[in-house]
């Protein structure tokens, strides 16, 4: 292959690395599974399910509101264990509504005609109520009939009561604390609100249904803004109920009345729409009175779909991205292996593995066969193996190796270390001031922005240093440089830690 048709391929690669790093940005949510076989009282079956909520390991509760109980599964949908319907009070509902989870793992229902929150551990064991069971009331200590609820990172609990028209506060002991609603201007009224959210600023979501409107909060109760009732379609809401936010600060709001999910980003922006607006339907582009929802830590969207008895789960469709970057569709791949948003060790099989770490600073070993992998946002160490491979690292100080087989590598954002190891690779270094050991092969190496170290190690290397104040060293082998100083005494690079 000619140097002019290496290059053309290696610009192509770099803009599909771009196009992976934006996706999130630009790309609208796509269907990835279903849970719910249909109404019944079986384990996967739901009777009008309401709510939704996820923990920080990826457990999927479920308010499965006319069979009076919790449903909780898995990360991947396989039914774990069920809250309700027990042989004493505090673990008998009566029409379910809202649910939550903490980030200790305890369990908040809003048992609605009880009039009261019940608490239970991680394994489902009752801790404690909040509100008089079967009381209901206006003042403080009482709820007329609990819908909404979310807790904050500091374990302060947000009661939607709907029929009293407030959100109700309490710390994370159960004691009150304050209320939102009922107050002398409009801002501050609600119509039968139904669900709240908290963000992780501590700024107060309230689907406000009857006045059709998101109304959002500072974490002292002050009222900042408004979504909702605008001048074009995507503006205006219909008995929103469900609302969410994500780490991103992006706002989900279940408009249950257009039969769609309507995002906003953390201004109030429209961005998207998941479902078909006005037309509600079983398939899964359609939803049928869409009520709770959540997102988890992944960008994962939930959606309790009440008439179709059913959670829908999207995702922000990644699927041309991938495509793009590993150069086949995620189908091509033997096995798919995801990290969490916390420090994972991912390790490939023996075959040809895609491979996503996510957030977090990951131990990722593709192992043999011809393996694509994203580190995701985090100081990643990342080790390709035997095989072809395609790395990026993405955000962070990543370091990378390419190990044996015809690598391509992106370090992605950050102060990246880069060993292609054996064989012909061709390694971006991206946004940083990173150092580039082409090792051994036939290497062609950009540098990228950023102030760069490239040595191309022993062959025939073709580097290009960049922008920036870039230093090269060719190494053994008819090298050709650009955009660079010659530097001999660099060699930033390690031996590459080949896995047989």
């Amino acid at each position: 292959m000619n140097l002019k048709n290496l290059i053309h391929i290696f610009a192509f690669i770099v803009l599909s690395l771009s196009l992976f790093e934006m996706s999130n940005a630009f790309a609208d949510p796509t269907y990835v599974s279903t849970i719910g076989i249909g109404n019944g009282i079986g384990d996967y079956e739901f009777a009008f399910p309401v709510d939704v909520a996820v923990d920080s390991a990826g457990d999927i509760y479920v308010g499965d509101q006319q069979n009076n109980r919790i449903q909780i599964f898995d990360s991947a949908g396989v039914y774990k264990s069920t809250i309700g319907n027990g042989l004493t009070p505090e673990y008998q509902f009566d029409f379910p509504a809202g649910v939550a989870v903490d980030s200790a793992g305890d369990i908040y229902v809003a048992d609605v005609f009880n009039s009261r929150i019940q608490i239970f551990d991680s394994a489902g064991v009752y801790k404690s109520t909040i509100g008089v069971t079967g009381e209901p009331g206006s003042d403080d200590d009482h709820f007329e009939d609990p819908d909404g609820i979310a807790v904050d990172s500091a374990g302060d609990i947000y009661v939607v009561d709907p029929s009293n028209n407030r959100i109700q506060i309490f710390d994370s002991a159960g004691v009150y604390k304050s209320t939102i609603g009922n107050g002398l201007t409009p801002e501050y009224q609600f119509d039968f609100p139904e669900g709240v959210a908290v963000d992780s600023a501590g700024d107060i979501y309230v689907a406000d249904q009857g006045n059709n409107r998101i109304q959002i909060f500072d974490s002292a109760g002050v009222y900042k803004s408004t979504i909702g009732n605008g001048l074009t379609p995507e503006y205006q809401l219909s008995g929103p109920v469900g609302i969410a936010v994500d780490s991103a600060g992006d706002i989900y709001v279940a408009d249950q009345g257009n039969n769609r999910i309507q995002i906003f980003d953390s201004a109030g922006v429209y961005k998207s729409t998941i479902g078909v607006t006005g037309e509600p339907g079983s398939d899964d582009d359609h939803f049928n009175f869409p009520d709770g929802i959540a997102v988890d830590s992944l960008g994962k969207i939930y959606v309790a779909d009440i008439f179709n008895h059913r959670i829908q789960i999207f995702v922000f469709e990644d699927i041309i991205p991938v495509e793009l970057f590993c150069g086949s569709p995620e189908s091509a791949y033997d096995t798919r292996i995801d990290g969490t948003a916390g420090n994972d060790k991912l390790k490939g099989t023996n075959g040809n593995d895609l491979i996503i770490g996510y957030e977090g600073d990951d131990k990722i070993d593709g192992k043999k066969g011809n393996d694509c992998i994203i580190g995701g946002p985090g100081n990643d160490k990342i080790n390709g193996g035997g095989g072809d491979d395609k790395i990026q690292g993405n955000e962070g100080d990543d370091k990378i190796s390419g190990g044996k087989g015809n690598d391509i590598i992106s370090g992605g954002d950050g102060d990246d270390k880069i060993n292609g190891g054996k064989d012909n690779d061709m390694i971006s270094g991206g946004l940083g001031n990173d150092k580039v050991h082409g090792n051994q092969g036939d290497d062609t190496i950009t540098g990228d922005e950023g102030n760069d170290r490239l040595h191309g190690g022993k062959g025939n290397d073709t580097i290009d240093g960049g922008t920036g104040i870039n230093r090269c060293n060719g190494g053994q082998g008819i090298n050709t440089l650009s955009n660079c100083i010659e530097d001999k005494k660099i060699d930033d690079g390690e031996e590459s830690e080949d896995e047989d």
